[in-house]
């Protein structure tokens, strides 16, 4: 069911939506305060229908009880989270720039390609901020064994400054939590996962370092290093393969940097690179003597020429949706060339319901912050008191200076004027918060009354966007220049999905997780999580001689048949034995 952008959260104002997953859309917005205080951040807001979901309210929660105390340079900074009628929030540090991804797209369109050096300065910088997560430990000076699990180049956020700095710890996984990790599921891109990862085993820092080895090969190669539309595949081939050495992809590799990679990329931890600060020196060192590690400026001037044009796009966007609801008087009835001239730069570094009225200051300000000992870095915020222009001061022009220089006081004519005056003003200001009100309240009954109850065919429904834990610089720009863009919320069709196939099935890939039955079953009953309850899901299957089946199953579909190929007789099989069977 569509519904309007929401305008407001807890203290925060929504300017427009720049980034949307599976788990919630990211938002631009702005947090004011007294004196004319106002910053920019980017606040993530968790789907409406997941608020239901008491796992996943932990896991929100987890990630910013994880990220608020990861105090780096090379971090995105969660600055508050809180608890909305809407759903759960996180509020972080609005970075200007784009994901490594993004620039990487962005590249290719405009038929260049991202400089090798900019490419490692990126990733030796997101490295430094993988290991500070590593190192992370609780009050008391304990470790707490975080491992971020989905190191990839979606989730390495480059600013304007040429700083990288990782993001997005939603399924991170740390000690304090370790027991609420489901047995079984995989979470995390499959491209990135590590062998113990693919296997289900237990999970140290290591398995970060693989992945950002992966994201070493696949800079320098220019190309994936696992690429497949079948998970399954993937996975297999990760578990029974040792990676190719980027060298034999890309013939004028320097060998310090190629063996550097091939140890991040050692299929047993133990003989992996340790950490992700070795890593990242092996890296630097080896780069450096070559002349392939760029400087911060080399960065930044890259960053700037290709994400430049979004972020001026989204830059005016704001301001028009500011311009529009009147939230700045000094740019509602300002011509467009003056706003633009008056607003502060959006570009400098610092990622639904029915529309409602802002709430009053006070329930703003007691919006509760869930972090431990509240938020680290943004105060509770009032209305911003902003000067009164000079021609709008009243004048009274009783209060002249006699000829002896001094002030005559107002006959009590002028007092009583000017008492009636004030009275009207007040009650028109009376009259006019009732009409608002009333309004709002018929705008509200309107839409809940217009909705047509009756789901429309799965055809029909507008595409979700790609499962993916968003970030605040990573997805497009929305269409068209409207200051308030809306986007489509679907509420859960179905809780489970019955599976059946022509053969006993040894291991089940749903939307990217992986089950394991405790034996091969011929027909079983899968629980949906999350976004899977919302969209069209792939299935894939093996039986245990490693054949492989798949099936796409629509937004509303219950079941699903999965027919495996015969297997010849005195023929080997295509694909290589499956690992995860005893």
């Amino acid at each position: 069911m569509g519904v309007a952008e929401p305008r407001r959260i807890g203290r925060y104002d929504l300017l427009l939506p720049i980034a949307s997953g599976g788990m919630g859309s990211v938002y631009l917005a702005r947090a004011a305060g007294a004196a004319g205080f106002e910053r920019d951040v980017a606040l993530k807001l968790t789907h409406h229908h997941l608020r239901e979901s008491a796992t996943f309210v932990s896991e929100v929660l987890a990630e910013a009880e994880i990220a608020s105390r990861i105090q780096h340079t090379n971090v995105v900074p969660v600055l508050d989270v809180g608890e909305d009628d809407l759903g759960v929030f996180l509020v972080m540090e609005y970075i200007a720039g784009d994901s490594l991804s993004g620039l990487i797209k962005k590249a290719r369109e405009t038929g260049e390609t991202l400089p090798q050096r900019v490419c490692m300065r990126i990733l030796v910088d997101a490295l430094a901020g993988l290991h500070a997560a590593h190192e992370l430990t609780d009050d008391e000076g304990r470790p707490q064994h975080v491992v971020h699990r989905d190191f990839s180049p979606q989730n390495i956020l480059v600013g304007l400054d040429g700083v990288s700095r990782l993001t997005d710890f939603g399924i991170a996984k740390a000690a304090s939590r370790a027991s609420h990790t489901t047995s079984g599921v995989i979470k995390g891109k499959a491209c990135y996962v590590a062998p113990e990862q693919a296997q289900d085993l237990a999970l140290d820092r290591r398995c970060d370092v693989w992945a950002a080895g992966v994201v070493a090969w696949e800079l320098l190669a220019g190309r994936r290093l696992y690429s497949s539309e079948n998970e399954a595949a993937i996975l297999l081939r990760i578990v029974s393969e040792t990676p190719p050495r980027v060298s034999s992809v890309v013939a004028d590799v320097p060998p310090a940097v190629d063996e550097a990679i091939a140890r991040a990329l050692t299929t047993d931890p133990s003989s992996r690179t340790p950490t992700a600060q070795a890593f990242a020196k092996d890296l630097g060192t080896a780069t450096r003597a070559f002349g392939l590690l760029a400087e911060p400026e080399e960065v930044a001037e890259w960053v700037a020429r290709l994400a430049g044009p979004l972020l001026e796009r989204r830059k005016q966007q704001a301001l028009e949706a500011r311009r529009a609801r009147g939230s700045d008087p000094r740019l509602r009835d300002a011509p467009a060339a003056v706003a633009r001239e008056s607003s502060p730069d959006l570009a400098r570094p610092s990622s639904p319901d029915v529309e409602r009225a802002p709430a009053p200051e006070v329930a703003r300000e007691s919006s509760p912050s869930l972090l431990p000992g509240g938020a680290p870095s943004v105060p509770s915020f009032g209305a911003a008191t902003l000067a009164r222009p000079a021609d709008e001061v009243p004048t009274d022009t009783s209060a002249v200076s006699d000829r002896f220089g001094g002030v005559r006081r107002p006959s009590p004519f002028a007092i009583a004027a000017m008492a009636g005056a004030a009275l009207s003003v007040l009650v028109l200001v009376v009259i006019a918060a009732t009409v608002f009100v009333t309004r709002s309240t018929e705008r509200r009954a309107s839409a809940e009354t217009s909705v047509d109850p009756a789901p429309a065919p799965a055809s029909a429904q507008p595409t979700p966007p790609a499962s993916h834990a968003a970030t605040p610089a990573s997805a497009a720009e929305p269409a068209g220049s409207a200051p308030i863009p809306t986007i489509e919320i679907f509420e859960a069709t179905r809780a489970t999905v019955e599976l059946s196939a022509s053969e006993p099935m040894a291991v089940i890939f749903v939307d990217g997780r992986t089950i394991r039955p405790s034996a091969p079953v011929s027909s079983t009953s899968v629980a949906l999580e999350g976004g899977e309850q919302r969209r069209g899901l792939k299935v894939s299957a093996m039986t245990a001689d490693g054949r492989a089946a798949s099936a796409e199953i629509t937004q509303y579909a219950t079941t699903a048949k999965l027919t495996f190929p015969e297997r010849r007789r005195g023929a080997k099989p295509k694909l290589a034995k499956n690992p995860f069977e005893r």
